[in-house]
């Protein structure tokens, strides 16, 4: 899909020419394997994160939605430069549209349709039947029926005037509708995550320099966590009493075929609850202070419908619990991790860093101590003088990056001039790999600045990624489904920022200027929005105008809001005390779980030991409840 173009008579050969130069089966082969590298990255990652029993079909959408929109992000600069060269030998007049039958608009429809149908459609009904935890697809569905009736209804009355005006003969604005309501969905989304990104990132690097500086956020940050932590963890041994006592209730002798199925999905999913609780409380049996001995939450009303009925809302509320407490002891885990080792580096013990090494790892250095000194030298060096320095660097070129392309946002439109850096750069073309390059990088931090910004709005408290295996199906569908809304919209938005005309995506995406107001108007106020976000961050305004105009889906989850309250001296002390706790019982795990090198004894906590127990049969797995009688 290569430009050809003719050289001036008498003139050396012009860029465009250069860029046809390239074979064609050069192309090809560069996107094979780029698609291949696309495939490989997106599963890899996933697995990453993803837990080891997530489904298939749920494993299979999120692949396929982070695949198109990494496509996307690495088809815009070769469609970059592709219109570059097609300008060098034919300046664009502003006409034409996306065909779908040559290979670069066959490339572009596949991705922004792929992707807004996954982001729209599919991954939310996932979300919503992954979260419902149901007997079966039926109750499945009732369950999200009743927790979003009012969105059903409104879903259900959109699609009837959709399918209404595809059949008086609509159907051809429809597309140019969906174009300019997604895009203007992900622009406004985006001012507000870039804002975030473009300040965050830079801060970020910052603090991670001077641990004495980042410390005292986190101890603020550190009883909020543990008290949620322990709030789900209650309600799920709770839960957990409440489904036993459920299932203790009913005369198995005298049940029938459907009531039978839900009986042994209900005791099944209470003694997974029953060993995952144990697992979060390290084996400790966990009853509310201000609770009887009986007490078992919230009562059920005796008459409230079928058993059937009973079971299914009582494996819904079960699977519900034990994924917010998974969520909650991974965002305190996280935290403790973060504290601990930012402990270390400032009092120079490393101890906590050292702990991350690989066994085999360590168990190598021990046997080799000039290998290990060496290499706990070289650590030190980097931990003391070379990081503080590296990252500040860091953040001073990421600021004042972002700084200019927040700039360049605000001007984007103007016609008497832009202080767009890029834009300035591919005034000229300068064949196919340099274009690509200046493309690449603002794309690569804006894109960077935008995703990992997701995971710190308010939604993370329900969602969120979390590595070594234990993301949720539900957060990493969450976040599929939100990358997936944003990658079109944010090529879109670097397209008019480079101020590239005659590109395949602006072709396609320009159907929407049909649309009024949300097809032209809003994007060119959107983009300024960028650098008015960024100005409330760094004056600490944007908490206080978040909660003001009631969009608590935008509030920061590490927004320093206890900072300006009177108890933040209260909360870092009672913060400094939880992480203190936690070190302690920690490097009590570690003196049990050591191995005595002489006698080659090895001690083994009581909580290892109980669920060796439950494994091989000697301990019953409802042990807990069993106690209790």
């Amino acid at each position: 899909s290569a430009v050809a173009s003719t050289p001036s008579e008498g003139g050396p050969p012009s860029a465009a020419a250069s860029m046809a130069e390239v074979p064609v089966t050069d192309l090809l082969w560069l996107e094979l394997a780029g698609a291949s590298l696309i495939i490989v990255g997106s599963v890899g990652s996933l697995l990453l994160y993803a837990q080891k029993d997530l489904s298939w079909s749920t494993f299979g959408v999120c692949s396929a939605g982070v695949s198109l929109s990494l496509a996307g992000l690495l088809f815009l600069p070769y469609d970059v430069s592709e219109a570059r060269a097609a300008a060098a030998v034919e300046p664009y007049d502003g006409g034409g549209t996306a065909s779908p039958l040559s290979w670069t608009g066959y490339r572009w429809y596949v991705v922004y349709w792929g992707s807004m149908l996954l982001g729209w459609i599919v991954c939310p009904v996932l979300v919503e039947l992954e979260s419902t935890g149901g007997l079966s697809l039926y109750s499945r569905l009732c369950i999200v029926w009743r927790r979003n009736s009012a969105w059903a209804r409104t879903y259900a009355v959109v699609a009837i005037c959709i399918l209404a005006w595809c059949f008086v003969g609509g159907a051809s604005g429809l597309g140019d509708f969906v174009i300019a309501a997604t895009n203007a969905w992900g622009l406004a989304f985006l001012a507000a995550l870039l804002g975030r990104g473009f300040v965050g990132l830079p801060a970020r690097l910052w603090r991670s320099a001077s641990p004495a500086e980042e410390l005292p956020v986190l101890y603020g940050l550190a009883p909020a966590r543990d008290e949620a932590r322990l709030s789900t963890q209650f309600d799920l041994f709770d839960l957990v009493k409440e489904a036993r006592c459920e299932l203790g209730d009913t005369d198995v002798r005298a049940m029938e075929r459907p009531v039978e199925q839900a009986y042994k999905q209900l005791q099944e999913l209470a003694e997974d609850c029953d060993h995952l609780h144990c697992e979060l409380t390290h084996g400790a049996r966990c009853l509310r202070e201000v609770s009887g001995p009986g007490s078992t939450g919230s009562p059920r009303s005796p008459g409230g419908g079928t058993k059937v009925q009973n079971f299914s809302d009582l494996h819904h509320q079960l699977r519900q619990a034990a994924i917010e407490a998974q969520r909650a002891a991974c965002c305190w885990d996280g935290l403790v991790r973060r504290s601990l080792e930012l402990e270390d580096m400032e009092l120079q013990m490393y101890g906590s860093v050292d702990e991350a090494c690989p066994d085999p790892l360590d168990a190598w250095l021990c046997d080799s101590p000039a290998v290990r000194s060496g290499c706990r030298s070289l650590a030190a060096l980097w931990r003391t003088v070379l990081r503080p320095r590296c990252l500040r660097i860091a953040s001073g070129l990421l600021g004042i990056f972002g700084g200019t392309l927040a700039l360049a946002q605000f001007t984007m439109l103007s016609q008497k001039g832009s202080l767009s850096l890029p834009a300035l750069l591919l005034r000229r073309c300068h064949g196919l790999w340099t274009t690509q390059a200046v493309c690449l990088v603002p794309l690569a931090y804006t894109a960077c600045a935008a995703f990992m910004s997701i995971p710190e709005l308010q939604l993370s408290g329900s969602y969120g990624l979390y590595p070594g295996n234990r993301t949720d199906g539900c957060s990493l569908l969450w976040f599929t489904c939100t990358v997936a809304r944003l990658t079109a919209p944010l090529c879109y938005h670097l397209v008019l920022l480079l101020r590239v005309e005659g590109t395949v995506l602006q072709r396609l995406m320009g159907q929407m200027e049909s649309v009024p107001i949300i097809g032209n108007s809003l994007n060119q106020v959107l983009p300024m929005l960028v650098l008015v976000v960024c100005t409330c961050h760094l004056l600490n305004l944007y908490s206080r105008l978040v909660r003001m105009l009631h969009l608590g889906m935008l509030e920061l989850q590490w927004a320093p809001t206890f900072a300006m309250s009177d108890s933040a001296g209260d909360l870092r002390t009672e913060g400094r005390r939880l992480l203190a706790r936690e070190r302690a019982r920690r490097g009590e795990e570690r003196l049990l779980l050591s191995e005595d090198c002489e006698g080659g004894n090895k001690t083994v906590p009581l909580r290892h030991q109980i669920a060796a127990f439950i494994e091989d049969g000697t301990l019953p797995p409802d042990w807990m409840a069993a106690s209790e009688r």
